[in-house]
């Protein structure tokens, strides 16, 4: 099964306890921000999938890959099918009722919050040097749209995941064939 973008970045944040560079996580927060194109590369149904998501999944598999050099490096035809993957979950779960409310989706935000509290401080550290590199504070991260939509996604994903009958990777599939994918015609494989 593919990993989408959402979980490999749980998995990075994770995993900082694997490292104990700040320097490491600085950079990622840095190249995160940095990522800013909200170019559409194409659409699933009405909802675009942006030059910035298929980015990201490329940033975050090099750094994970820097952390466990036996996790690929992703291309970009291969983050972009992730991105796809995440688009077609996203708009199945808007489509089905399935996507959090606000009060959900800030609960789940205090979870997070609650468990990266309990990390130990060297790891709480590093936590900081990501957000350094971001450029934000923690309440700032944390009250970001971005970041609130991620977080919704990992729900509307979950909630999902619930409902599927199907094996995981059959079901995306059917998603596949359920949802038009287009392309601005510029961008046309």
């Amino acid at each position: 099964m593919k990993r989408g973008i959402l979980i490999i970045f749980l998995m990075l944040l994770f995993t900082i306890s694997v490292t104990n560079s700040t320097s490491f996580w600085s950079a990622f927060g840095k190249e995160t921000r940095a990522l800013d194109s909200q170019e559409v590369v194409t659409y699933v149904g009405n909802e675009p999938v942006t030059l910035r998501e298929v980015h990201l999944i490329q940033l975050t598999s090099e750094y994970n890959n820097r952390l466990d050099p036996s996790l690929k490096k992703l291309s970009y035809e291969e983050a972009l099918d992730i991105a796809i993957e995440n688009t077609l979950i996203r708009a199945e779960a808007k489509n089905n009722g399935l996507w959090p409310t606000e009060k959900e989706t800030l609960q789940y935000i205090d979870n997070i919050r609650n468990a990266l509290n309990q990390l130990p401080e060297e790891e709480k550290e590093l936590w900081q040097e990501f957000l350094h590199g971001y450029g934000m504070s923690e309440e700032e991260f944390f009250a970001d749209k971005n970041t609130k939509n991620t977080y919704a996604s990992f729900l509307a994903t979950g909630k999902l995941k619930i409902g599927v009958n199907t094996d995981w990777d059959e079901f995306i599939l059917q998603l596949k064939e359920k949802y038009i994918i287009s392309w601005p015609e510029e961008m046309k494989p």
